[in-house]
């Protein structure tokens, strides 16, 4: 599994004291691994339905039905992968996803 997180990477001028940031930045979408715990998804559940058929006339019925599901809720959880990563696009060549990212990503985005 991979995750999209974007990455901005401002560009600087190194003449001068100090450096001075030029425009464009360097803009790219990372693709970063996700880690997911091993779970099952199998469970017990129910569907229950019942119905029934009105006569509005002699060609013509309206049904009624109504249904109920019932399943247990399961939390989906992953995790963020730091590392070293390539842009999608190539605008950036190495951005290097620090586990403090990692971690702002997790809390960003984990239900």
């Amino acid at each position: 599994m991979a995750g999209g997180v974007e990455a901005i990477q401002p560009v600087w001028k190194s003449a001068g004291d100090p450096p001075v940031q030029v425009s464009p930045m360097k803009a790219d979408g990372l693709k970063v691994p996700l880690a997911t715990p091993d779970t099952t998804w199998t469970a017990v559940g129910a569907n229950v339905g019942a119905g029934f058929d009105v006569r509005i006339g002699r060609s013509a019925s309206l049904s009624v039905e109504a249904r109920y599901f019932y399943c247990p809720v399961k939390p989906f959880a992953w995790s963020w992968t730091p590392g070293v990563y390539s842009g999608i696009a190539g605008a950036i060549a190495s951005w290097s996803f620090t586990a403090d990212a990692a971690s702002a990503a997790g809390r960003m985005t984990t239900v």
